[in-house]
């Protein structure tokens, strides 16, 4: 490019309704005039220059905003692309609605993880449509691949299951602790990159049954392998997160009728986050998560590349 290039760019935290909480994320809206002259090492280098945990490009088929529903949308990490980050689509969806103009209460967005929508339910309530992952039993062999790490994340903890999502390539250990407990929980990065090297696992989550009777469970959820030391609130984790619980809570139950639809969580970073996750009632392949949340845009302006 020769010229310079002006982009809207915002910072939203997501699953927060006020300013520093929650998850950040920044926010480059991409105009149908722009989409062919900007590559790949261009969102790269501004969310490195971002620095926040994801940057969200989103992507028009025109140059207005306003009277769209369908949109294109990328997330890039300071370091790679990555094919799913439900905070970042939250923070766009508030960015289009709250300072964009879009108009529409259903937004649509193509991703490299199928077709998301989010549905505006209150001034800073959005409900994101995402794919559901349940989590499953780890054979002997991801075990064994998993000892060296697994023994030091799981050092003095209560440990009621440990769980693997094949497709999020996450790690889900169920502890018995409180809350204090849980957040007290400190894990160096490099250690735990360099226990575990091989691709299948990119992010560990730590949950617990909550002791609040608000909540039906709590989280932490680390990812050193993506760049990202201890991410604050994390949409696609509870994709996975939601049908382990729900299963969970289920089966503790005594009759059917006692059966949780809606479970309430919190994940227990410093920032911190509360998000609702009910299923879309389907069966099978089908069936999505849907997580209600706020978001606040804190930051506006002007990237000039």
């Amino acid at each position: 490019m020769s010229r310079t290039t002006t982009l809207c760019i915002y910072q939203a935290d997501a699953f927060s309704a006020t300013a520093f909480g929650g998850n950040p994320a920044a926010v480059c809206l991409i105009p149908a005039s722009l989409k062919d002259s900007l590559g790949d090492d261009v969102f790269q280098k501004i969310a490195a220059e971002m620095n926040l945990s994801e940057t969200a490009f989103v992507f028009s088929d025109t140059d207005s905003f306003v009277d769209e529903s369908k949109f294109g949308l990328r997330w890039f990490t300071p370091t790679k692309e990555v094919d799913l980050c439900g905070h970042a689509t939250l923070a766009t969806a508030a960015v289009l609605s709250l300072k964009a103009g879009c108009q529409a209460e259903m937004i649509t967005f193509t991703t490299l993880s199928g077709d998301l929508r989010v549905k505006r339910t209150g001034e800073t309530l959005f409900q994101m449509d995402l794919p559901i992952n349940p989590p499953s039993l780890m054979d002997d062999s991801l075990k064994d691949q998993h000892a060296a790490l697994l023994e030091y994340i799981c050092k003095g903890l209560d440990i009621v299951g440990i769980q693997h999502s094949a497709r999020t390539r996450k790690l889900l250990i169920h502890a018995n602790m409180t809350r204090d407990a849980l957040e007290a929980l400190n894990f160096d990065a490099e250690k735990m990159m360099s226990l575990h090297t091989t691709d299948q696992t990119r992010g560990v989550i730590i949950t617990s049954l909550s002791e609040s009777d608000d909540l039906d469970f709590i989280s932490r959820y680390f990812a050193p392998w993506n760049g990202i030391p201890e991410d604050p609130v994390t949409g696609s984790a509870h994709t996975v997160l939601f049908p382990y619980w729900r299963n969970v809570i289920t089966n503790s139950n005594t009759t059917a009728s006692e059966a949780k639809t809606v479970l309430n969580a919190r994940q227990c970073s410093q920032r911190g986050g509360n998000l609702s996750l009910t299923s879309n009632g389907a069966q099978g392949v089908d069936e999505r998560v849907l997580i209600t949340a706020e978001a606040f845009v804190i930051m506006e302006g002007k990237l000039y590349i």
